[in-house]
């Protein structure tokens, strides 16, 4: 991390009109851009050309930084570098970077960026990581490696829940790799078993495009069709380039960013170390741009491109900053972050496994300092490819804020979500109007709209007494509201409310493909939403959640609910469900799953033009018979001139579905007094917190039946008996039969493997 190199914008001064900049400062009526945010000026133009940033740091006052009217202004977070090289063997060139005195994290030839070597070599095809290799970490392939301490591992989580790297520490005595801690997720799962590759080894740099950095010696294999001798490099030469911090007491106001383009920031993975709350979540608290404690500020009709980490970074104690227009692509991790202060939480916990009981709590309502992003504003924005190197990422990361809308934003490929609100404090969150999609790519169990509320009354021990019935809301303190919005991920639900979010209303969307899930929580309205070829994923509600799910129209009603109560919230009820072609009559197979929708209808819906995807109902469609209102279908996303259209083209290309369906067997069975089946299809593993599906799932556990007496419960997942492994039903089938009185059982319970002893 260079924080040297960040230029801090730190206190607010007066006085000033408008000052000239060119990037040398010899242009006639110009100055330098350091001698021009060190003036009074309040308006500052800045002329093309490219401006490095590098070991600079000033003072400015509120200021507009503009760039001049028709004119291409590039803040650059890379330095250009004149290098004289030396061929060695196998390709590769030598150059002794600037003699040790800058550190190479990116590097760039002709424009191009190169990839640190690596094995497999880079693959932009690859589904994941851009190609992984079961073998990255053989013993036999570690026997090669002169200096392994140089290396790291870049892994998908063994659940697919974003990736994790891995410094390589030594050598075992067994020829494996002695890895670090895992860095970048806070649910940790250790290397993945196949998805995975090593990078930053001598002996891996084997390709055009790779190059290795050694004691301040570069190596590097050109590109094909670029002479090195010729090129030009560029070296990354700072994490953070514009600081814009202020005091809690003395915060920066107004200041705009207007037509500037930031680009080639270094990488920040070996960073991403904090816990945010008990989300999956860590971060790096760093961006191309950071802002602290400010007011009011902007930017407009930016480009954030080529950037190694964070482009945007909202920190702490901030109100009132908005994006407008801007465009960001080719992110390292996340486009947008709007994260406070943990110590603005009250009883604040950091890991999933953390829980306490209900006196360790502090019961008053809302955060205990303004520490945290408040009031602030994404709006008809482009948000395109981000998590180029971080997996968990997202287009925008919301955490520990209050009050931040999203709106008319196109947001698309992501390797996880397209927007994520990792907690929830303390809501009151606007996302309207925005168009998300080709999410979820490299990861799954997740959705293009993703939350967690693992707030404080989520796992609490209340010694069996009642919990406080506003708790849900002592974080949660202002309704989320998700409307009007099209959703798209295919590999996991179009909105996907996790583990405890509580506190929202979700109407009149359009989910292209996923679905809507809602695990356990409160206080919850989803209504009026178009569920197109899916339905509703409802899992292990609490009793009394008061959630209401009403006049939605789906494709499948209730696409596997798991673990639910007895009585489903408040109202479930007045939905849809679309089958083509078919009369309108009661949806008698909703009403047997969930003893209520008694009002909800089955049939052909009557859609405008449902093969071509228009989704619009005509005039007397039976569907308005459950006070379903429609909605407009063509106002998604970014509205402006100059990226509407790069918006529209890259959701006509999309790719299509891409989801695959399970190919396990989904009866059940009656065994042991109880019904069991194999645990399958993405819904029971993201409700049983499994990481894949194995597993026979207990269905139903009835007490005093041989499986309750056999100490097992509804929802345990069986993983082996008396050391059998049990993947499916005829393991089960066969274990049972050879060994009918197990003295040792593993399931899966309550997210987390146990053992259970039945009793003799």
């Amino acid at each position: 991390m260079v924080i040297a190199g960040a230029l801090a914008l730190v206190s607010a001064m007066s006085g000033g009109d408008t000052v000239q900049v060119s990037p040398d400062g010899k242009r006639k009526g110009t100055v330098t851009l350091s001698q021009a945010l060190r003036s009074r000026a309040k308006t500052i133009v800045v002329h093309s050309g490219r401006y490095e940033f590098f070991h600079f740091e000033t003072v400015a006052s509120t200021v507009t930084i503009k760039a001049a009217q028709g004119e291409k202004v590039i803040f650059s977070g890379a330095v250009k570098v004149d290098a004289t090289w030396t061929p060695e063997a196998g390709g590769i060139w030598r150059f002794p970077l600037n003699n040790g005195k800058l550190s190479a994290n990116r590097l760039w030839l002709n424009g191009q960026l190169l990839q640190r070597a690596r094995y497999p070599n880079f693959d932009a095809g690859a589904r994941y990581l851009n190609g992984t290799a079961k073998d990255a970490l053989s013993p036999e392939r570690v026997a090669r490696w002169k200096n392994p301490k140089t290396g790291l591992i870049h892994s998908m989580h063994q659940g697919l829940w974003g990736d994790e790297w891995f410094k390589i520490e030594g050598v075992n005595a067994d020829g494996t790799a002695q890895l670090s801690a895992p860095i970048g997720n806070n649910r940790p799962s250790g290397v993945h078993p196949e998805l995975r590759y090593v990078e930053n080894i001598r002996e891996e740099l084997d390709a055009p495009g790779e190059w290795f950095e050694e004691n301040g010696t570069l190596y590097v294999i050109p590109p094909q069709g670029i002479d090195i001798q010729k090129a030009q490099l560029e070296v990354a030469a700072t994490d953070v380039m514009f600081i814009v911090r202020g005091e809690k007491d003395r915060p920066v106001k107004g200041v705009r960013f207007e037509g500037i383009t930031f680009e080639k920031s270094g990488s920040t993975f070996l960073h991403t170390t904090e816990p945010l709350l008990r989300s999956d979540w860590q971060i790096a608290r760093m961006g191309a741009v950071m802002l602290w404690a400010t007011e009011n500020c902007s930017f407009v009709d930016c480009d954030f491109q080529v950037l190694g980490g964070n482009a945007v970074f909202v920190s702490g104690q901030n109100k009132g900053v908005s994006l407008d227009r801007c465009h960001f692509r080719d992110i390292g991790a996340s486009a947008v972050c709007f994260v406070g202060n943990p110590k603005s939480v009250r009883t604040p916990l950091y890991s999933y496994g953390e829980r306490l009981s209900f006196n360790q709590i502090d019961s008053n309502p809302g955060p205990s300092s303004d520490h945290y992003p408040v009031d602030c504003l994404v709006n008809d924005c482009l948000i395109e490819r981000v998590g180029r190197v971080e997996k968990q990422s997202a287009g925008v990361q919301i955490s520990m804020a209050r009050r931040i809308s999203v709106k008319n934003t196109t947001i698309h490929d992501c390797p996880r979500a397209g927007i994520n609100i990792g907690d929830g404090c303390w809501g009151g969150h606007l996302i309207e109007g925005c168009d998300v999609f080709d999410t979820v790519r490299e990861t799954s169990d997740h959705g293009a709209f993703n939350s967690w509320g693992r707030d404080r009354y989520w796992g609490v021990d209340f010694k069996g007494l009642p919990m406080p019935p506003d708790m849900p809301k002592w974080d949660a303190m202002e309704t989320t509201i998700l409307r009007g919005n099209r959703w798209q991920c295919a590999h996991g639900w179009d909105i996907d409310l996790d583990d405890g979010s509580s506190n929202y209303l979700i109407e009149n969307n359009l989910c292209l493909e996923g679905g809507l899930k809602l695990r356990e929580g409160y206080f919850r309205i989803a209504r009026n939403n178009i569920l197109v070829e899916n339905g509703l994923h409802l899992h292990v509600w609490y009793p009394n959640s008061r959630d209401v799910v009403e006049r939605n129209l789906t494709w499948r009603g209730h696409a596997g609910p798991v673990g639910m109560p007895e009585k489903w919230g408040d109202s479930v009820d007045y939905n849809f469900v679309h089958h083509a072609g078919s009369g309108v009559g009661p949806a008698t197979q909703m009403q047997s799953i969930s003893h209520a929708d008694s009002h909800s209808l089955v049939g052909d819906a009557g859609f405008m033009d449902a093969a071509g995807g228009d989704w619009r109902l005509n005039p007397g469609s039976p569907v308005l018979k459950t006070g379903f209102k429609p909605f407009p279908l063509d106002r998604f996303g970014v509205q402006h001139g100059r990226l509407r259209e790069a918006a529209r083209l890259a959701f006509v290309n999309r790719p299509q579905k891409t989801g695959v369906a399970s190919a396990l067997d989904h009866q059940e069975y009656s065994m042991l007094g109880g019904r069991v089946k194999n645990l399958s299809g993405i819904s029971e593993v993201s409700a049983t917190g499994m990481q894949s599906e194995t597993g026979v799932l207990v269905v139903e556990s009835p007490s005093g039946s041989p499986l309750a007496r056999l100490g097992l419960q509804r929802n345990d997942v069986l993983l082996s008996w008396d050391g059998r492994t049990i993947s499916r039903i005829k393991d089960l089938e066969s274990a049972v039969k050879t060994s009918p009185r197990p003295r040792t059982i593993v399931v899966w319970r309550g997210q987390s493997r146990q053992e259970v002893h039945p009793s003799s």
